[in-house]
């Protein structure tokens, strides 16, 4: 596929040319004016922050979406508003960050799902399945045919999402977060695998927020934030300070005054606990040790998907432990669920509001009921709902909650006012110890003041606060003491006032002290 890569001029033409891409949503900024051009045969990094547009800009490009401002130049040759279907006609393929297998089909029914519409693939199922054993065999990357997809493990599930679209022979293979379900194992073959492609005049676009995987593989790296190019280097050639200055930049955070805990009590500690392996991302938690006093608040830091949501269901007692202990103001609460958690003064502000959060169909009463139904239940099966229903007004009054009414589900609720009334279940009881989750995304910024200011009364009122959050900003002005999950291992904690951002970032990549010791 493709054209000659040289002008008639000899002028060497980029395969794929971004000029001043932009996309908006409702009050987000995703992609601001990006410029970005790849050569044949190149390997291209594009580094950044979850939220900094790279899978946007990668839908672009591939028809997913169309932007709102801006060229995509083929070879040279703009390409008008597209469909993925015509993208790979033209060349292309991709591999997303999420699966987009349809597991209870058979690997040779999903090739075929994939190729089906493109032009000389309408082949005999045997002499697809033969073209796609060929394929597999020449790369050692090894697929049974007829096996189910949701008999497969991660990284075969990953083998066939690069095999099918290899089948292509593209000119351009975007890669969106490709390692994230691989062991390191399998990634070192992963990476030989791309630059095999790559010598035979593929270009490829690696998305990923890992500093050390793209300076081993790429060629040239670009790095977003916020939406923005913020640098173009050789990907070798830059250290991962300069690397890590462009991904978080160079402000210097405001920092809280420093301060001594309101207690000298150890209310949350995690003594080398560990849970399973996760079956959909093959992420296996490291032993993780680390306490929380009373009167301080503790952040971690990390780009999502390096185990954060492991780390909250360990403590939730969502996920059971497979090693180590967990103790709640003292108490053993490693072999109990949720409820016995909440009990013992436990509470969760989760990071997914309308599906770990609430249910939106039901009421804010029921919703409170939720985590809180030791409070209200009586002798028997009867529960208290006179209390329950002044809590709930309580919580509508003091968090400042716009609803309807006082008795609307919690789906009437705007995000930001949902995030609020999940603050106010939380602290109803004064916990002990709270998890915070993210608990400021996707609000405005008058709901985040408050809810800031809701978490900083918890801590002076001797609360032990884990936040847990992507969000560097809301980590230098809230935490005590500051770490960061990347591929399951949480680094040591430092006061937050003796951790420069820019090491931060380096922890959050896989960088600096992390490097080589994390563990898909």
């Amino acid at each position: 596929m493709g054209v000659p890569d040289e002008s008639p001029h000899g002028v060497r033409i980029p395969r794929l040319e971004l000029i001043g891409i932009t996309r908006r949503y409702p009050g987000v900024l995703a992609n601001d004016g990006v410029d970005l051009r790849i050569a044949p045969g190149e390997i291209r990094g594009l580094l950044g922050e979850n939220g900094s547009g790279k899978s946007t800009l990668m839908r672009c490009i591939y028809g997913v979406e169309q932007p709102d401002a801006g060229e995509i130049l083929w070879n040279g040759r703009q390409i008008r508003p597209m469909s993925p279907r015509v993208a790979r006609a033209l060349g292309m393929a991709m591999v997303f960050q999420h699966f987009s297998l349809i597991e209870p089909l058979s690997v040779m029914d999903n090739v075929r799902l994939y190729l089906d519409g493109i032009d000389g693939f309408d082949r005999p199922p045997a002499v697809m399945r033969e073209s796609f054993l060929s394929l597999a065999e020449s790369l050692d990357l090894p697929v049974d045919p007829l096996a189910r997809v949701d008999d497969l493990s991660p990284g075969e599930r990953q083998r066939v999402e690069v095999l099918r679209c290899l089948l292509l022979k593209p000119d351009l293979l975007i890669l969106d977060e490709p390692t994230a379900a691989l062991t390191p194992g399998e990634v070192a073959q992963f990476f030989k695998v791309l630059r095999t492609i790559a010598d035979g005049g593929c270009s490829i676009l690696f998305i990923s927020h890992k500093l050390p995987e793209v300076r081993a593989l790429c060629d040239q790296v670009t790095v977003l934030r916020r939406g923005k190019v913020t640098g173009h280097g050789i990907a070798s050639v830059m250290s991962e300070s300069e690397l890590a200055v462009l991904l978080v930049g160079e402000e210097t955070p405001v920092l809280p005054p420093a301060r001594t805990p309101v207690g000298s009590g150890v209310l949350l500690d995690l003594d080398q606990l560990t849970g399973a392996t996760n079956a959909l991302d093959g992420l296996q938690m490291q032993p993780v040790s680390l306490q929380v006093r009373s009167g301080e608040i503790v952040g971690i830091a990390g780009i999502s998907g390096n185990g954060q949501e492991h780390l909250n269901n360990l403590i939730s007692g969502e996920s059971a432990a497979r090693t180590g202990r967990l103790s709640v103001a003292g108490r053993d609460m490693t072999r109990y669920g949720p409820a016995r958690r909440y009990a013992a003064g436990l509470q969760i502000v989760p990071a997914e509001r309308t599906h770990q959060g609430a249910i939106p169909a039901m009421s804010l009463a029921d919703n409170l009921l939720l985590t809180n139904v030791h409070r209200y239940a009586s002798r028997g099966l009867t529960l208290d709902r006179e209390q329950l229903a002044r809590d709930v007004r309580e919580i509508i009054d003091s968090f400042d909650v716009r609803t309807p009414h006082q008795h609307a589900s919690a789906g009437a609720l705007s995000g930001g006012n949902l995030q609020k009334f999940l603050l106010g279940r939380a602290l109803l009881d004064q916990p002990r110890v709270l998890i915070c989750n993210h608990p400021t995304w996707g609000v405005d910024l008058r709901a985040a003041h408050a809810i800031h200011r809701r978490i900083l009364e918890a801590r002076s009122q001797g609360a032990a606060i884990l936040l847990i959050t992507e969000d560097l900003d809301e980590l230098y002005l809230l935490a005590d003491r500051i770490g960061a999950l990347y591929s399951g291992r949480i680094s040591p904690l430092r006061p937050t006032r003796e951790l420069p951002l820019q090491e931060l970032g380096l922890w959050m990549t896989g960088g600096g002290e992390m490097a080589g010791k994390a563990v898909a």
